[in-house]
């Protein structure tokens, strides 16, 4: 980290109590004032919506991440791959600036934007896991520890392995769609905490999820 992006990151950090001083934060970033991000995490061109947090070593490039999510340590998300389609997969050939540190070209071949990845609400990341860029996490999703996502997951699915597949999922499908009608992040902080105890139960039913707060689109 040079001098520049730590003086900047120590101003940004005003904005956002709850980073840790030991994150970087890009300026194309925007974390909302009650997201955590925690030490030597690295946020690039990234928008982290309140009340989810990110663990330490994580790296996360071009994402939006939504509510209450719950990313662990050492992840990787939304980082750009390597172009298969030229003869050398080498950025030394296409980049001014690159991984190798020599720089061989004056001028870059039209590049391709990145795709943006989408971390729905209320989705929980294992340690060690890597989300390739573009892809769609659905709301409710848990990605196990370890796992190496490939493909969109859908909301409330339980994926694992390398490459991830579905193992599960986290409710019945009945109680899956009454959970995506309700948006029940997006309602207010008080009318959430009006309803902990259903929050704290286990395996809830029908009625619980019926009696949650109404969120709304966004």
């Amino acid at each position: 980290m040079s001098k520049l992006q730590y003086f900047t990151n120590i101003l940004k950090r005003r904005r956002m109590p709850l980073v840790s001083f030991l994150a970087l934060v890009d300026d194309l970033s925007e974390i909302e004032p009650k997201a955590k991000v925690n030490r030597f995490t690295r946020i690039r061109n990234s928008f982290i919506k309140n009340y989810s947090y990110i663990g330490p070593g994580t790296r996360v490039v071009n994402t939006n991440i939504g509510k209450y999510c719950s990313i662990s340590w050492n992840c990787c998300i939304g980082l750009a791959s390597h172009g298969l389609s030229h003869i050398s997969t080498s950025p030394i050939f296409t980049e001014i600036n690159n991984g190798t540190g020599t720089s061989w070209i004056t001028s870059e071949p039209q590049k391709i934007e990145p795709l943006r990845s989408l971390i729905g609400n209320d989705v929980w990341i294992g340690a060690n896991a890597i989300i390739i860029e573009g892809l769609k996490i659905g709301d409710g999703a848990v990605v196990g520890a370890g796992a190496v996502v490939t493909k969109d997951v859908s909301p409330y699915s339980i994926v694992a392995g390398v490459p991830a597949i579905k193992i599960g999922s986290r409710f019945t499908q009945d109680i899956v769609q009454c959970l995506l009608a309700k948006k029940w992040w997006n309602a207010s902080e008080d009318e959430i905490k009006k309803f902990i105890l259903i929050f704290q139960k286990t395996n809830p039913n029908f009625d619980d999820i019926f009696a949650l707060p109404q969120g709304f689109d966004e």
